[in-house]
């Protein structure tokens, strides 16, 4: 009988591996806990939550899901927090989008499980680099 241990993502492919890894051994409070954040798009121009996304995921960032939210849901930027925990990550968004508080209610569109932020991007972001 033979046996072969593969990663998940297929033969060959260590990216998971990595990632897994990297996560464990930072010292960047953000990347270990991990939190998923949705990125949504409500500006009207195309690639604006995807390059947004981009941006936080080298910040050591989790992103889960990129998609567009109904035009006009904010003229800025907007953050929601789902649940409670996480306050690495709350803390460098509210640093990142100069806000004092993230908004606790309902996101703009219905998230799963795993979510812990939402991010609405508006006309004018005003994020700070």
């Amino acid at each position: 009988t033979q046996s072969v241990v593969r990663p998940v993502l297929g033969l060959y492919n260590y990216s998971g591996i990595r990632a897994f890894i990297a996560k464990h051994a930072s010292s960047n409070e953000v990347t270990k806990e991990a939190a998923s954040i949705v990125v949504l798009n409500a500006s009207g121009t195309s690639g604006v939550a995807q390059t947004e996304a981009d941006y936080l995921e080298e910040k050591g960032f989790t992103i889960g899901i990129v998609d567009n939210a109904p035009e006009g849901t904010t003229s800025n930027v907007a953050v929601y927090q789902v649940g409670e925990g996480n306050g690495a990550t709350a803390a460098k968004l509210k640093e990142l989008y100069g806000l004092s508080e993230l908004s606790t209610g309902t996101p703009p569109v219905a998230v799963d499980e795993p979510t812990k932020f939402v991010i609405v991007l508006g006309k004018s972001q005003n994020r700070t680099r």
